[in-house]
């Protein structure tokens, strides 16, 4: 018999996942110091560079659903992120299976799916019994 803790870590589809430090790191050059409520809606923010992680995605004929750091969210739905302690709120316009396409504004994004060191296919470990 194998001890759980012997094994692999396996990544749970709908577990958050952390953005890479690198891009969600800023300084002090980039702080853009305090802006209006009209000034921050016209400024383009890329979700990505705000912490916005895609985990996973479901794709039916009702829409789906895609997870989003950490929470689920449909077509429609307002998915938030923080810019310098100010609220930016992105709309959930499209869900893809390997993509969700956010809008804020007249501007659309595109999230993808982290890749992954695997091929994707479910893999079947059997253990010895002894």
């Amino acid at each position: 018999m194998v001890a759980a803790a012997s094994l692999p870590e396996r990544h749970h589809p709908f577990d958050p996942v952390a953005p890479p430090l690198e891009e969600t790191a800023t300084s002090e050059a980039e702080s853009p110091g305090e802006l209006s409520p009209e000034q921050l809606a016209t400024v383009q923010l890329d979700p990505r560079k705000l912490g916005v992680v895609l985990s996973s995605t479901i794709v039916g004929t009702s829409g789906g659903a895609a997870l989003i750091n950490g929470r689920s969210y449909q077509l429609g739905n307002t998915v938030k992120a923080d810019y310098h302690g100010q609220p930016i709120a992105f709309t959930l316009v499209e869900i893809h299976d390997d993509k969700v396409i956010l809008s804020r504004g007249k501007q659309t994004y595109e999230v993808r799916l982290p890749e992954r060191d695997s091929s994707g296919r479910m893999e079947v470990t059997v253990l010895d019994g002894d």
